[in-house]
């Protein structure tokens, strides 16, 4: 979603979607992925081990991660209380919105690509992959 920024849309509503009765539908367990504002992705607790160390690295200080000092007591807390899903949601929106924010201002710093984008692994991979550009060089589209 952090993209759109290339094209001058610096904010939109997230949709969430209508949550299904318990015991409708079966869901298998899987690694859970939460995103990581540095990197503008969805991480595993193994990636981010390996990015952050134990650390809990929100930089947007959301109410979800605001009383955790590690990483792991975030899982702890989330994922035995069987709220982890909804939990790295809030934290997705705290942390996008403040990524926006950093964005918007790059942008009106003219910093855009050489502060924000080249920083962030996901979003420098859009535009190497989409784009077929370099986000190290030049102007984004040819301006």
């Amino acid at each position: 979603m952090h993209f759109l920024q290339l094209f001058g849309i610096d904010m939109f509503g997230v949709k969430s979607g209508i949550p299904l009765p318990f015991g409708i539908i079966n869901v298998k367990k899987k690694t859970p992925q939460r995103f990581d504002g540095g990197s503008l992705g969805l991480i595993t607790p193994k990636e981010h081990k390996n990015m952050y160390g134990n650390a809990i690295g929100c930089t947007s200080k959301c109410p979800i991660c605001k009383d955790k000092a590690t990483i792991e007591k975030f899982y702890d807390v989330y994922y035995n209380a069987d709220i982890l899903s909804p939990s790295i949601k809030i934290h997705e929106s705290f942390e996008s919105l403040a990524q926006f924010l950093i964005g918007r201002q790059n942008i009106l710093d003219n910093t855009f690509r050489k502060n924000y984008i080249v920083k962030r692994k996901f979003l420098a991979d859009a535009v190497r992959g989409i784009l077929n550009q370099d986000p190290t060089q030049g102007n984004l589209f040819g301006q």
